[in-house]
C-alpha cells in the first residue's frame, strides 16, 4: 500500500517507467522494417553474389500467397554448400511473407526461419535428400 501511495505522489516516476515502455515498443515497431540479418560466413562458396542474389530472389518468389512452387525452391538450393547456402541467405536478408494456405504473417523472417515455416516435414527431408549438405541447416527440424 505505501508503494501505491509512493507512485501516486511521484507522478514524474511513473511517467518515466511509462516513457521507457513505450520506447522500447517503438524499438521492436521499428525492427519491423530493417532487413538486417547477422551475416553468415561464406568463406569457401564457389557461387558468385549475383549467382546467390538470383537464387534467393528465386526462393521469394516462389513462396506465393495462395501456393508454394517447392520444385523452384529445391532447384535454387540443389547442388551448393553450406557456404554457399550462407551467401544465399545473407542475400536473402529478413523478408515478410504470407500465406494464405497458412493463414500467418511472417514477420521479417530469415531465409532458415522462411523455409523451415513454409516447407512441410516430408518437403524438408526431399530438399535434404536433393543436397545433404543442408543437413545441418536443419538438423532441429527432425
Amino acid at each position: 500500500m505505501k508503494i501505491l501511495k509512493y507512485f501516486y505522489k511521484n507522478k514524474t516516476l511513473i511517467y518515466l517507467i511509462l516513457g521507457l515502455l513505450a520506447l522500447w515498443k517503438i524499438k521492436d515497431i521499428l525492427s519491423l522494417f530493417t532487413n538486417d540479418v547477422v551475416t553468415k560466413n561464406t568463406n569457401g562458396s564457389t557461387i558468385l553474389n549475383d549467382d546467390a542474389k538470383q537464387r534467393a530472389e528465386d526462393i521469394y518468389n516462389s513462396l506465393g500467397v495462395l501456393d508454394d512452387d517447392e520444385q523452384r525452391i529445391f532447384k535454387a538450393l540443389e547442388n551448393i554448400t553450406i557456404p554457399d547456402y550462407n551467401k544465399i541467405y545473407n542475400a536473402y536478408g529478413k523478408r515478410t511473407h504470407y500465406s494464405i494456405n497458412r493463414n500467418e504473417n511472417i514477420t521479417n523472417g530469415d531465409l532458415t526461419e522462411t523455409l523451415k515455416r513454409y516447407l512441410q516435414d516430408d518437403e524438408l527431408k526431399e530438399l535434404l535428400l536433393i543436397n545433404p549438405f543442408l543437413n545441418p541447416v536443419f538438423y532441429e527440424v527432425f
